[in-house]
């Protein structure tokens, strides 16, 4: 098994692609004092997202500003990397109740193919107990 990824940032298939990490159900301020992470975007309950108003607390930090590829494991490893050294702090989040999962973007850009995780990344996802999901949209879909 391989432990240096090799990423295709170039990836064929895809249009566009980034992940994000969401944590639900805990006031934002205190995600960003107990991660010591300022999130890309927040919301409060009340709070327009969509035109709708939120029903939750929201903190989300999104690769798309900062991460330049196609290939969601570089995305999925920039977020993973910021996670690994503050597992403990995760753990007390999902203590008092917190929802965490990361959920990617991901486009194809010919009608087939699609994402690619790498064994690393399940594995470190299994070991932080997050849950990844995929919005996956083909040519000709409105996004």
């Amino acid at each position: 098994m391989r432990d240096t990824p090799v990423y295709e940032d170039d990836y064929k298939t895809c249009r566009a692609t980034h992940a994000t990490l969401r944590i639900f159900g805990v006031a934002s301020e205190e995600v960003t004092r107990v991660l010591g992470l300022s999130p890309t975007e927040s919301m409060h309950p009340g709070d327009l997202h969509h035109g709708a108003p939120a029903r939750h607390h929201v903190w989300l930090l999104h690769s798309k500003l900062v991460i330049d590829s196609r290939d969601v494991r570089r995305h999925l490893d920039w977020i993973l990397d910021q996670l690994v050294a503050r597992r403990q702090a995760l753990r007390e989040l999902v203590g008092r109740g917190a929802r965490v999962d990361i959920f990617c973007y991901w486009m194809s850009a010919s009608g087939h193919g699609g994402p690619t995780i790498s064994p690393t990344q399940a594995a470190k996802l299994a070991e932080l107990g997050i849950d990844l999901g995929f919005d996956v949209y083909f040519v000709g879909e409105k996004t």
